[in-house]
């Protein structure tokens, strides 16, 4: 399985008669694949689909909402798969797979019994799996650098084994990048999965993100050293970046 791919997040998907912004950009930065949260009417989706498949890129369906991993049968998760499932029907060299960003830490309910909330969403996660690879969809699934060391190994380990075809880390706190997803990386390569370490670029003060946590100010130039280092740390890792997200990378190469 080969790495290298670089994906941008794209949360607030403008229609595409004014996404001339974002296709320069992707142009601009090497951007191989687009996550982006679409709009639900199908006439948009179509133009969308249409100029993105122009410009060459592999586009996922992103979704999610913490509130998913509550329930075990993964009910809305199965409906976003589908959702996804029919664009891929109609524009199958463009729409690629889906990407679920479903953070259950999130939830009030986890500082009550975060265990029982992790099995919940590893079953979601699971159920939403078998439907994407049915439909021919790659399934992408976010998840935290810290689950490994705040308790959640084993629902860590379901979630890359039986739950995604790659998990992208939010890797989001600049000391020791390598040594935070260690453990993702073992277990993504001994089951033959992919890794997308993704890089917050938005500014501090914003999501409650701090200096730390963000590459907001420092550069492009200081992403490419980071990268180069993580696949010198993993070179047998099928390994890929994504940028967090297209309004905050749009302004970091506006300031290069």
């Amino acid at each position: 399985m080969a790495g290298g791919r670089k994906g941008l997040f794209c949360w607030d998907t403008p229609e595409a008669k004014s996404a001339q912004w974002l296709w320069a950009l992707t142009r601009r930065c090497g951007v191989d694949e687009l996550y982006a949260a679409f709009p639900r009417e199908a006439e948009e989706q179509e133009a969308f689909l249409l100029a993105a498949q122009a410009e060459g890129l592999k586009v996922y369906w992103l979704t999610g909402d913490p509130s998913w991993a509550a329930d075990p049968e993964g009910n809305e998760m199965l409906r976003q798969a589908e959702w996804a499932g029919t664009l891929r029907t109609a524009h199958p060299e463009t729409l690629r797979g889906i990407v679920f960003d479903v953070e259950p830490y999130l939830l009030d309910e986890w500082d009550g019994d975060a265990d029982a909330l992790m099995r919940s969403f590893a079953s979601a996660a699971q159920c939403a799996y078998e439907r994407a690879r049915q439909l021919g969809l790659e399934m992408i699934l976010c998840v935290p650098y810290y689950y490994d060391t705040s308790g959640h190994a084993g629902a860590l380990e379901t979630l890359i084994s039986s739950a995604c075809d790659r998990v992208a880390v939010m890797n989001y706190y600049r000391e020791d990048e390598a040594g935070h997803i260690e453990t993702e990386a073992a277990c993504a390569q001994a089951h033959g999965k992919g890794l997308i370490h993704i890089y917050e670029l938005q500014p501090p003060g914003e999501h409650g993100l701090q200096a730390i946590n963000t590459y907001y100010g420092l550069g492009a130039d200081a992403l490419r050293q980071s990268f180069r280092a993580l696949r010198q740390a993993y070179p047998q890792l099928a390994l890929d970046v994504a940028l967090h997200d297209a309004e905050a990378l749009a302004e970091v190469m506006d300031d290069e």
